[in-house]
């Protein structure tokens, strides 16, 4: 890490005291038996997902993506509230570990599946810790001080926005014997560590933006990191799966997967890989779905384009990738539009037509389109309400979600049934959900039209 960059960054009297609550937190927790601190951070988990009603619809969202073909509604949400009891509880247990003596540590470890690195290690090179966000995984940075043959060990790192708690975090990793390597190294960096036969943990199972890779996650298409892709492609290191779940309350198992198996032709092509590494963490995540930190959002919708697919995806890639078996789905609010309006119908057929995952559903009172799947009537002469509700129990009654609303009313007169519709985000012509992106391209007069609309929304006109 840059010294450089430590130096430039300038603590801020929260960044102190927030830094002292933290270290305040670690003491008080030190004497308390790692049991009871797992229990008393489960009973915090539960009241965060009645004090933070956003991110118990983030998890049950992505819930319902991963498992609802599979579960229930009421499985669905017996598994969120596990899932908060879990992430409190690892995230109290990770902070409690930072003051244990690493036999201690150790001894409340069950590790399973060392023989895989055994029969993955190669002479020349080290090994790609491929992990994800599940159990009590801070612990998984200190994973070489629990499992024998690790050493070198190295993790990619990102700094937090503390510059003290960031210090305090670096000095402890670096004092196990750890290596950080963040975007300031470079990329060169970790690579010669793992040709030098190191081990390179790298957490990637989370949204990684218009820079990652386009691939099917769980079924869906969603942007993953290419990372150890490029790090496999490089230095030939395997690219190993590590899982971490919870035993019983301060006791967990780390399992050590067989390497991820990738051929010549798919080592050239990160897209594959990556697809590879998606697949590995479908399988981890599914040994124990309530460690897993479902907070995130796995398939967040863009706010200035989202329907433009996140992530790289090459159209050599597109036929070589498995299918997304789950759609991009989308609500069209029509309003009181005619049946006979040509241009509502051309614009959906286009937005049919712009990504092969993408399924339609349309909302009013006379359009029907060949290229929706399923059309909700709407009574103008009803209250808002009974149209929104006809909405609402839509989108709860299907195993996915919906993705998003698009308002294709010049008035925006949807804008009250979607908002009491639930459905999120929404995008509009007019009123609340006029985005930005919107907004710059209506500045062409030529565009202040449906066809500008979708283009506003991430369809390019080049693209039909």
């Amino acid at each position: 890490m840059s010294e450089s960059n430590d130096n430039a960054r300038q603590a801020t009297l929260g960044n102190y005291i927030s830094y002292g609550i933290y270290r305040g937190f670690e003491r008080l927790l030190k004497p308390i038996p790692m049991e009871l601190v797992c229990v008393i951070g489960g009973g915090i988990g539960t009241l965060g997902s009645y004090l933070l009603p956003s991110r118990r619809k983030m998890v049950i969202r992505n819930l319902r993506i991963a498992y609802g073909e599979q579960l229930s509604r009421n499985e669905i949400h017996s598994l969120c509230r596990k899932v908060f009891w879990r992430s409190g509880a690892n995230f109290l247990s990770a902070i409690r570990a930072n003051t244990m003596k690493p036999d201690d540590l150790h001894k409340r470890m069950e590790i399973v599946g060392t023989e895989n690195l055994e029969a993955a290690r190669t002479p020349d090179t080290g090994f790609i810790l491929l992990l994800a966000h599940m159990g009590s995984w801070e612990i998984l940075v200190q994973m070489h001080l629990i499992v024998e043959g690790l050493l070198p060990f190295g993790g990619l790192y990102r700094p937090l926005g503390n510059p003290l708690l960031d210090k305090l975090v670096k000095r402890r990793r670096q004092k196990t014997g750890t290596k950080l390597f963040s975007r300031a190294d470079g990329f060169f960096t970790p690579i010669a560590h793992l040709k030098e036969g190191g081990t390179l943990g790298a957490f990637s199972d989370q949204n990684a933006g218009s820079s990652g890779m386009s691939v099917p996650f769980f079924g869906k298409r969603a942007s993953m990191t290419n990372l150890p892709s490029l790090l496999h492609r490089r230095t030939g290191a395997p690219i190993i799966p590590v899982s971490m779940e919870t035993v019983s309350h301060g006791r967990w198992r780390v399992v050590v997967h067989p390497a991820i198996e990738i051929s010549d032709d798919e080592k050239t092509n990160a897209a594959l890989t990556t697809s590879l590494c998606a697949q590995a963490f479908e399988r981890m995540m599914s040994i124990s779905p309530a460690d897993v930190l479902w907070m995130h959002g796995y398939w967040k919708v863009g706010t200035k384009r989202p329907l433009k697919i996140d992530g790289v995806l090459k159209k050599k890639n597109a036929s070589r990738l498995a299918p997304a078996t789950k759609p991009f789905k989308v609500l069209v609010f029509t309003g009181t539009e005619s049946e006979e309006s040509d241009e509502i119908l051309e614009q959906i057929h286009r937005l049919k037509n712009y990504r092969d995952d993408i399924e339609i559903t349309v909302a009013g009172e006379s359009i029907v389109s060949p290229d929706a799947v399923h059309h909700i009537t709407m009574d103008p002469s009803e209250p808002p309400h009974i149209v929104a509700h006809k909405i609402l129990n839509y989108n709860r009654e299907m195993t996915t979600p919906l993705d998003c609303a698009i308002d294709f009313t010049q008035d925006a007169s949807g804008e009250n049934i979607l908002k009491l519709s639930e459905v999120k985000p929404v995008f509009a012509m007019s009123g609340a959900h006029y985005s930005r992106s919107t907004a710059i391209t209506f500045k062409d007069p030529e565009k202040r039209n449906l066809a500008g609309f979708l283009e506003s929304l991430g369809i390019n006109a080049e693209a039909d």
